[in-house]
């Protein structure tokens, strides 16, 4: 299953260890290239995760990892998971629901995360200091 050693995906290798996290999750393996699919591939028990940095419609680059299980959707626990092995703990992932006719589905059971690799925030900043003024007064 292994490719040699100047397979197209070694580059996204090199690029994607400078995405991951510093600490390592127990039990994470890869990353192998898997000549059917030509990507890095990383295993977590029976979870499969693909990663690759690839540019939108915009040109903007984007750090796409997606997961899935044979039989069945992962779990918010197994998302968490993947979140924690394949994106550093200061990095703003996403996942995306766009319009239903922009759906992309390959696999029934494969779930996504994105970061943008550019410096603009993704999201707005939703941490909320004071809930009060969005709450009125209690009784």
């Amino acid at each position: 299953m292994s490719a040699d050693k100047n397979h197209p995906a070694r580059e996204h290798i090199k690029i994607i260890r400078h995405l991951l996290p510093d600490a390592k999750v127990p039990g994470l393996l890869g990353p192998i290239i898997d000549n059917r699919i030509g990507s890095p591939l990383w295993r977590i028990g029976d979870l499969q995760i693909l990663a690759t940095v690839q540019p939108d419609t915009a040109g903007t680059p984007w750090y796409h990892v997606s997961y899935s299980l044979a039989d069945k959707t992962p779990t918010h626990e197994q998302t968490c998971l993947v979140r924690a092995a394949m994106f550093k703990p200061t990095a703003v992932v996403v996942a995306v629901f766009p319009p239903v006719d922009e759906y992309v589905n390959l696999h029934p059971f494969c779930l996504h995360l994105w970061q943008r690799l550019t410096p603009e925030r993704l999201i707005p900043d939703l941490r909320i200091h004071d809930l009060s003024d969005l709450i009125g007064p209690t009784i």
